[in-house]
């Protein structure tokens, strides 16, 4: 190997690694200072699942070349493969270092899509169907519009692109969202006799339903003895109901039962014996399937819906003093969030406002996150306006996942009990969504721009013209593409009445000065290393550089490599580099103190 020129060993390395000979093209790779096959020897750890390795290989490459679009593409594989959301802030990284960098943009998007942030992946997706001409990049790009509501766009971009209607059922779900059901059932009925695929015949009936319910239904009938899958089989049940063939929808659930025991079919089958004047049936339907829930509580949300919807149906039945003692009867024996929650909508409901409050402090206690924010909206919504605050922030202080502040940010903003008046609450969103930009999905993002907005309007009233201007700079530079909620021009008044207020200019926006990393608290504990660990930072510090033999030695242990890479990961998440690795000597690997 020693006699291989340099752009061959490259040549072998990458074409073991295209054929999946991981093990081999690492071996190529292994020792050598070639920027390519250091790049490579980490995407081949990655290959090989050794993701440790791999991701102390990637930052070690990130602090040597930061402008490497292909080392952030890398460490976004690793977080990825993880289930670590920092992998957002990396795919981010590498398509903004490389716009042509195709794979970064299609795992990226496909990402942001696997989170259910569409709006959020259209940009990413319209660099990627530009850059790469295919014609499946193109699609997914097009049902993201539909998934966001932009049917007319996702239409204009189909003709505009591909031309060929009937080929896709992009198109077609696009033609039922735009309210074009005649020619999505043409469209969706020749695709379905031409290829025979089940999805256009979902889409067939479907949008048959829309014009034609009658001719829709004899369809399904037919259809769901030749095609018996769940999807067309519960479609059919809805259809039967809707056209008040009660019986023959409830002989499609109870087929449906004997396939899948989801919840939602119990649910039909309890109205549909509803509306039949089966009220014993139905009760006794809904007993059992609360019983089934309550023994489980793997689906609270789901939960929450059954009980609501159980306690709207007693009420049909009995007087309000039985249906508190049923539900209550119910639900005590089970201190969850999502019991207690019930309970206390149901004693809200009824005006019992102290065994309401009870029941939401006992959710908020059960669980600070899912039983806090309905305790938070119970108190405001009877004005305890101390309490409300407190309960908010102490759950905004103790958030860790993007999803979950996220979802308290919806309920502030967006939520009835208009949360985001109280200016505290809202300043304190703000902060946390700022900590988080960079795993904010695009519905975080707007939701930082209406609370923006929000506070931006506080400080105007306040005559504080200063933070008027920056915190509409902030809702502005955080809106994204499609905002569902808030305009641009929003803005505008608040900013040109901050100008025309202002007696003097102090700038929001000034150049960002590059400052030494002060090094206040000692690495080590910054980085929470193991005894080991910090042996071994201090050995490479003090010597500026060690080999693995050395380190060998001095720790006791031949894993070195696995230490070594621990300490690189652990910095990286920390956003600093501790120690470099230089090649491979006799005596091993070797590495570099590189902290400034």
């Amino acid at each position: 190997m020693k006699d291989t020129a340099p752009e061959d060993r490259i040549h072998q390395a990458f074409l073991l690694y295209e054929t999946g000979a991981y093990e081999e093209s690492f071996a190529l790779c292994s020792g050598s200072k070639e920027i390519a096959l250091e790049i490579l020897a980490a995407e081949n750890l990655l290959a090989l699942g050794r993701l440790a390795e791999a991701e102390a290989a990637f930052r070690d490459l990130i602090s040597t070349i930061p402008g490497s679009s292909k080392a952030h593409f890398g460490l976004a594989e690793v977080l990825r493969r993880r289930g670590d959301e920092r992998a957002l802030a990396e795919y981010a990284e590498a398509v903004r270092l490389d716009e042509t960098n195709i794979p970064a943009l299609r795992h990226y998007s496909r990402f942001l899509i696997e989170r259910g942030d569409h709006r959020g992946a259209i940009p990413v997706q319209k660099a990627l169907a530009r850059g790469s001409q295919n014609p499946a990049d193109t699609l997914q790009l097009l049902r993201s519009l539909v998934a966001i509501g932009e049917a007319e766009e996702a239409i204009a971009l189909y003709e505009e692109s591909l031309r060929v209607r009937t080929s896709n059922p992009g198109f077609i779900e696009a033609l039922i969202a735009s309210k074009r059901y005649a020619e999505a059932a043409t469209a969706a009925e020749e695709t379905w006799r031409e290829k025979g695929e089940a999805i256009y015949l979902h889409l067939w009936l479907e949008a048959l339903a829309r014009t034609d319910p009658d001719a829709a239904y004899e369809l399904y009938k037919i259809h769901i003895r030749e095609h018996p899958d769940t999807e067309l089989l519960f479609s059919a049940a809805l259809l039967a109901k809707q056209l008040q063939h009660y019986y023959e929808a409830m002989e499609m659930l109870h087929l449906l039962r004997e396939q899948q025991n989801e919840p939602i079919y119990h649910l039909l089958l309890c109205d549909l014996l509803r509306v039949q004047g089966d009220m014993d049936s139905a009760e006794e339907e809904y007993s059992q399937l609360l019983s089934c829930q309550l023994g489980s509580l793997e689906h609270p949300e789901t939960l929450g819906v059954i009980i609501r919807k159980y306690i709207d149906f007693l009420e049909l039945r009995k007087e309000q003093d039985e249906v508190i003692e049923q539900i209550s009867a119910l639900l005590e024996p089970h201190p969850s969030w999502a019991c207690l929650v019930s309970l206390g909508e149901m004693f809200e409901r009824y005006g019992d406002l102290p065994r309401a409050r009870d029941a939401f402090y006992r959710g908020y206690r059960s669980h600070f996150l899912r039983g806090g924010i309905p305790y938070a909206a119970f108190c405001a919504r009877n004005n305890e306006m101390r309490e409300a605050p407190k309960v908010i922030l102490y759950i905004l202080s103790h958030l860790r996942k993007t999803g979950d502040l996220e979802m308290v940010a919806e309920a502030i903003v967006h939520g009835e009990e208009k949360l985001y008046q109280i200016m505290k609450i809202t300043h304190a969103l703000i902060q946390r969504l700022i900590e988080m930009i960079p795993d904010l999905s695009a519905n975080g993002r707007e939701i930082l721009a209406v609370a923006s907005l929000y506070a931006a309007s506080d400080a105007l009233h306040k005559r504080d013209y200063q933070a008027c201007k920056e915190h509409c700079l902030i809702g502005l530079d955080m809106m994204p593409c499609y905002p569902s909620s808030i305009r641009i021009e929003d803005f505008i008044p608040l900013l040109s009445q901050a100008k025309d207020h202002a007696l003097s200019e102090q700038p929001v926006i000034q150049q960002v000065k590059v400052e030494e990393v002060s090094e206040e608290v000692p690495i080590a504990e910054r980085l929470m290393l193991t005894e080991k660990e910090e042996k071994a930072l201090a050995f490479i510090r003090e010597h500026s550089e060690a080999n693995e033999m050395e380190l060998r030695s001095l720790l006791g242990t031949r894993r070195v490599a696995g230490i070594i890479n621990e300490i690189i990961r652990k910095a990286g998440e920390e956003g600093i580099s501790v120690i470099g690795k230089r090649g491979i000597s006799e005596n091993g690997e070797i590495y570099a103190w590189v902290f400034r």
